[in-house]
């Protein structure tokens, strides 16, 4: 089985990228070794076939969701906002001589409380219920941020991967990586951000 081609195939499906990274940092896959941060090591820590397996039933379990045409506007708004991140920060990595794929991991997982929130709202909606884009909208400002701190502690993320997603919102007040600058830079340049942040930004990632 091609693990490159798996990972090329999954790379941009945030839940399937977090359920993987989490299985592959289990107390059954972890043992004495690093934690694993990004989705070729997950497939190459659990091996193909139940990678595979591990998918089918992730893909199971979403089966009885369909959602309507605005949930879908907002879902893959989202989803368009983290590939953009993923790409960005990538190259970046790249200029800074950094592994990019903890970045990219990272960047396709920053929307994760987002998706969430969604999802819930789907689920909500098969019970007979109705939402409109006013609702959707409070509902992720209000609740996607704690679910996303829940998610984290739940699949259990390694926490150099917890901080890179939180990067891409803002920086730690001390003891700052440069992976997280980079992040924070990819960001700032994407939500078209002041110019003179982003120039301070890519001071401290020494890409001036």
């Amino acid at each position: 089985m091609d693990l490159r081609k798996l990972a090329n195939d999954w790379q941009y499906d945030p839940a399937l990228c977090a359920h993987l990274i989490a299985a592959a940092n289990s107390a059954a896959y972890l043992g004495p070794g690093q934690p694993c941060t990004n989705l070729n090591g997950a497939l190459t820590r659990l091996g193909g076939l139940t990678s595979v397996n591990l998918a089918i039933s992730q893909a199971l379990r979403q089966t009885n969701t369909q959602p309507d045409a605005l949930l879908m506007t907002f879902v893959h708004g989202h989803l368009d906002v983290a590939e953009r991140l993923a790409e960005r920060v990538v190259l970046l990595a790249q200029q800074c001589g950094l592994d990019p794929a903890p970045l990219q991991s990272a960047a396709l997982l920053h929307r994760m409380g987002e998706l969430c929130v969604l999802y819930l709202t789907q689920i909500w909606e098969n019970q007979g219920n109705t939402a409109d884009e006013e609702m959707l909208t409070y509902a992720v400002r209000d609740f996607a941020a704690p679910f996303a701190v829940r998610l984290k502690a739940h699949w259990g993320l390694p926490m150099v991967l917890r901080e890179l997603i939180g990067a891409a919102y803002a920086l730690p007040p001390m003891q700052v990586r440069r992976e997280q600058v980079v992040m924070r830079l990819a960001a700032a340049m994407n939500n078209g951000e002041p110019e003179a942040d982003i120039e301070r930004l890519q001071r401290l990632a020494g890409l001036t």
